[in-house]
């Protein structure tokens, strides 16, 4: 979800089927980024999408421990069987999603483990499965991601990350703002006003 972007509900309900490969990527940018299709029904606006993720690894994981084998040229890579099956499924039973109790035991783990690990953040403030698609959106602005190719990546509005996502905007800004500005090193160069 951090790196995708993508919201729990439609995390939930991808099918094999809706990953595909990104034919206008070649070498290392090739084996890492693909194409999620994220279905209208699936989605909070009911409009559908298509997500450029640089999550392919993770998926190859989940068919590699769901012993789907390997087939075809391309991500990827799961045998006609398997294609309307649910990335996210019961063991062994590719046709159900998981159950709202196990993503809440997941939850239960993550939220322990970040504890165990000497940090106190996740008591502290009100972290959820959303905060990870937030995180995401927020690394790419920090980034300087284009914003109407993340608002659609994310499946939200200009206005919405406008309006949440700008916090850091100002400390952010000097490269940018300062494209093109020339800057007078005397101050005799500097022309003050005249006023009457």
């Amino acid at each position: 979800m951090i790196n995708s972007g993508l919201r729990k509900g439609e995390l939930k309900q991808i099918k094999w089927s809706d990953l595909e490969r990104n034919p206008v990527l070649k070498g290392e940018d090739a084996e890492r980024h693909h194409i999620i299709c994220i279905r209208g029904a699936t989605t909070k606006t009911g409009k559908s999408r298509r997500v450029n993720s640089p999550t392919q690894e993770y998926f190859n994981k989940l068919r590699e421990i769901s012993h789907i084998p390997k087939t075809g040229r391309h991500f990827p890579y799961i045998p006609a069987s398997h294609k309307e099956d649910f990335v996210l499924c019961k063991e062994g039973k590719g046709d159900q999603p998981l159950g709202v109790g196990t993503w809440n035991r997941c939850w239960q783990e993550i939220k322990e483990r970040v504890i165990n690990a000497g940090d106190d953040w996740m008591e502290t403030k009100n972290i959820t499965w959303y905060s990870f698609c937030h995180t995401a959106i927020s690394f790419a602005v920090q980034r300087g991601v284009n914003h109407l190719k993340l608002a659609r990546n994310v499946g939200t509005g200009l206005r919405y990350i406008a309006g949440f996502y700008y916090h850091h905007e100002s400390e952010m800004s000097t490269d940018e703002l300062n494209k093109g500005r020339t800057f007078f090193t005397k101050t005799s160069a500097l022309i003050e006003p005249i006023f009457d």
